[in-house]
């Protein structure tokens, strides 16, 4: 048994919370982060709130707490759930609230939230393989900005890779251009030039691709561009970022196998030292 939060209350992770008109339950309109935490401290928490404010504008939804009172309750959650010394990750969801049935309902709901701690395993260094998957990703719509709790075209891809003994899923979007992964940002490095999908391909705004692209482009050549899966398959390396794997080399993709990995690994070393990172 665990603690956690519901609406600024600690409860036991077994008692029941979501009631029966929950709008994130029945028509899954509400969003989530995953946050790492390691010995205690959220080293992204600022780039999490900044994509929380972001995607609750997108959702219609205000968030029912500030970053400062997310903060303090991440940090009651690590210690009550004895994790203080340990790699953690959190999981924060954020529903619409309780409503009639209907899309749209006649008066705003109140938000509800439930924020809920795990110990995480130990960083793998095992080889990580991905595939390009039959499932599209629509990146004219907003909601391909936001982690929306609707998550079933990100479990039917992940689904389909993993059926077929691949680690992750590379979606495509409408175009026929590289998206995002199922639970990842995909990074690809030509001629010692990194280059990432941007977001109005579909790209989910990732939390470490952000720091990446915002922290690291005085140290390496990082860009956004529009990349077809010959462009992919072409690359000298490839690796994948998440906000609680970090920087994940991908070894094969496809029927191509990737042995080179000098730049992810002095990606992955930068990252661990200037955001303590794992």
């Amino acid at each position: 048994m665990s603690i956690i939060f519901y609406n600024k209350i600690t409860v036991s992770s077994e008692e029941p919370c979501i009631r029966y008109n929950d709008r994130g339950f029945t028509l899954g309109h509400g969003l989530f982060e995953t946050i790492l935490a390691k010995h205690g401290v959220c080293p992204a928490l600022d780039y999490h709130w900044k994509r929380l404010v972001s995607s609750a504008s997108i959702l219609g939804i205000t968030l029912p707490f500030s970053c400062e009172e997310l903060e303090s309750m991440l940090t009651e959650l690590i210690i009550r759930n004895n994790l203080q010394d340990k790699l953690a990750s959190a999981r924060v969801t954020i529903t619409h609230g309780e409503a009639a049935r209907g899309l749209v309902p006649a008066i705003a709901p109140n938000p509800n939230f439930v924020i809920a701690v795990f110990e995480s395993a130990p960083h793998s260094d095992k080889p990580f393989s991905a595939c390009i998957v039959n499932t599209r990703k629509n990146e004219h719509t907003a909601a391909s900005r936001v982690k929306t709790i609707s998550y079933m075209d990100n479990i039917l891809a992940k689904q389909e890779a993993m059926s077929q003994g691949y680690d992750e899923a590379i979606l495509l979007n409408t175009a026929s251009n590289v998206a995002d992964g199922s639970i990842s940002n995909i990074f690809m490095v030509k001629d010692h030039q990194i280059f990432t999908p941007p977001v109005t391909d579909g790209a989910l705004p990732g939390v470490v691709r952000a720091i990446l692209l915002e922290e690291f482009s005085n140290k390496f050549s990082i860009t956004e561009k529009s990349i077809s899966p010959v462009e992919l398959i072409q690359a000298d390396e490839l690796f994948l970022t998440n906000a609680l794997m970090g920087i994940k080399s991908v070894h094969r993709l496809d029927n191509t196998d990737f042995s080179s990995s000098s730049i992810t690994h002095k990606l992955s070393d930068l990252l661990r030292d200037r955001k303590n990172y794992i």
